[in-house]
């Protein structure tokens, strides 16, 4: 016979055996161990130790293992787990136990298979026999000798039936009825929290520094030329900020520095109070010296111009001053299009050390995997979770990409998601001509933009849009990437790389049906060592 669940843990020594001996029949139908009943005439809840439901039989049965007496209508069981006294005996317990469930099939699940169910209950005592009394039918008890070791069970099963079964109308439960009542009484299931609960318990994840990073904080904090690689997601920015912080409690002056605007705002909160100067890099010509220099998104600015600010900006010069920089070797080095691979070598001979950051704890898994299969970046091991699959969607122009993406959103409200956790990023970075602009909730002025906004806003106060190349450094719970021109070219393709790498926990992405095959044949060759 099938026993659910199959395997049980936390139970008495009486019960696993009457478990083990249900195993052993050869009966069709199923048995139930530990079934709870949320409805009873006398008790707030009480429970079933097992159900047993074969041919045209439900029975319930109540399993007293070791010695059980009676005195004066106060009940007494004695194990090794304890002593239970109780006014109610276990045969007025089963029954009392089977017509609370008896009422619950025939009020909420199917009156007509209430009324041709045999309905029983048994009492097994395996440790002892009790003693023929007018309280109980005979057949309703199992006690020490016909148990048999379980050896019993099986021809007490059947006696009891017999003896329950007084109406002509009782008819054998078919496959149907019996999967009926299986859904019904233990449903099997998977609860998933909602989007987000998920995003809630994954940025939680995500905002912990992992091990590797305490152990970069040190080596950078502790060094005077600092070159640290990682993809995005990796943590830079975050390092950045806390590097900054460690050199203002050694009281030196500090600028951090970055390209965007955007991402200057957004760290220039994280650093009030603490003294360090945040700049970009247009804005660090006219300031300094400093004693130590942290650069983020350090690829933006890897050419001689920026070099030479740099130069001058740091006290000691880039050969003998104090500095750090974080930079992505991946697509992000070409968003500007005046990457200078030979400033990269260098400042690779200015005697750096040159950490790296292997670690993803920004994105879930399946935002990384997406992320490398679309451009072929190298953004690290996701340490984050699993997290909700990436949705993709072809749409048939920018109307029908807008009318997609309201319906999305509209989904993401209905699991729970906040306007302020969702960002549309836009490839072509033209609200002009975006498709987010024909969306009912750009139409009713409910979107917030980017860079006209402040990032110092950051998260967003509500739904928001930004350009792939203006949310660099930053990121979301979830993204929504569209306008996408192309993916056969290595500036749209940064753009994706970027874009899909802002997503903290759910990622949305609008491909033509030709843009998603062109993807697929350019992973195709870049797994089969075809290049790009």
């Amino acid at each position: 016979m099938r026993v659910l669940p199959p395997v049980i843990g936390d139970a008495t020594t009486s019960e696993a055996r009457v478990h083990a001996a249900l195993s052993q029949l050869r009966l069709a139908g199923f048995a139930l161990h530990s079934l709870n009943l949320p409805e009873h005439a006398t008790k707030l809840t009480a429970e079933i130790d097992f159900l047993v439901v074969y041919a045209d039989t439900v029975l319930v049965v109540e399993v007293k293992g070791g010695s059980v007496s009676q005195q004066s209508g106060i009940w007494t069981y004695r194990s090794q787990h304890g002593t239970i006294t109780s006014s109610e005996g276990p045969f007025r317990q089963a029954q009392s136990a089977m017509h609370a469930l008896r009422a619950r099939v025939r009020d909420d699940l199917d009156r007509s298979l209430e009324a041709r169910i045999n309905w029983a209950t048994l009492v097994i005592t395996p440790d002892a026999d009790l003693p023929v009394s007018q309280e109980w039918r005979p057949e309703s008890h199992l006690g020490h000798t016909r148990w048999a070791g379980g050896a019993g069970l099986g021809a007490a099963l059947t006696r009891v039936a017999d003896a329950w079964r007084g109406r002509s109308s009782c008819a054998a439960l078919t496959e149907a009825d019996e999967q009926k009542l299986l859904n019904f009484l233990r449903r099997d299931f998977e609860a998933v929290p909602s989007l987000g609960a998920q995003a809630g318990l994954l940025s939680a994840e995500m905002a912990r520094l992992t091990n590797e990073q305490l152990e970069r904080l040190d080596i950078i904090a502790d060094s005077e030329r600092v070159l640290c690689q990682g993809g995005a997601g990796s943590g830079k920015t975050l390092l950045g900020i806390e590097t900054a912080k460690r050199w203002r409690m050694e009281e030196l002056s500090v600028a951090f520095v970055c390209r965007s605007e955007i991402l200057a705002s957004f760290v220039r909160l994280r650093l009030a109070g603490s003294g360090a100067s945040v700049l970009t890099i247009a804005e660090l010509s006219d300031a300094g010296p400093f004693d130590a220099v942290v650069v983020d998104e350090g690829q933006d600015i890897m050419n001689m111009r920026s070099l030479q600010v740099l130069e001058s900006a740091v006290r000691g010069g880039l050969d003998n001053g104090r500095w750090t920089i974080f930079y992505d070797a991946n697509r992000q080095a070409h968003l500007y299009d005046d990457f200078e691979p030979e400033v990269l070598e260098l400042l690779q001979g200015r005697g750096v050390v040159t950490p790296r950051l292997t670690r993803n704890c920004r994105n879930t898994r399946r935002i990384v995997e997406y992320s490398q299969f679309t451009t072929g970046a190298d953004i690290g091991v996701a340490t984050a979770g699993e997290g909700p699959s990436v949705v993709t969607v072809a749409p048939d122009g920018s109307e029908g990409e807008a009318r997609l993406l309201d319906r999305w959103i509209r989904d993401l409200r209905g699991q729970q998601v906040q306007d302020r956790q969702i960002t549309i990023v836009s490839l072509r970075g033209e609200w002009a001509s975006s498709s987010a602009r024909l969306t009912k909730r750009a139409r009713a002025g409910e979107v917030v933009l980017y860079p006209s906004a402040s990032a110092d806003q950051w998260p967003p106060t509500g739904l928001s849009w930004v350009s792939a190349t203006d949310v660099k450094g930053l990121e979301n719970d979830f993204i929504a990437v569209i306008d996408v021109e192309g993916v056969d070219s290595d500036p749209n393709l940064d753009r994706l790389y970027v874009a899909t790498t802002r997503a903290r926990v759910g990622l949305w992405i609008a491909l033509t049906k030709d843009q998603a095959n062109a993807i697929v044949a350019r992973a195709a060759a870049l797994n089969s060592g075809g290049g790009s």
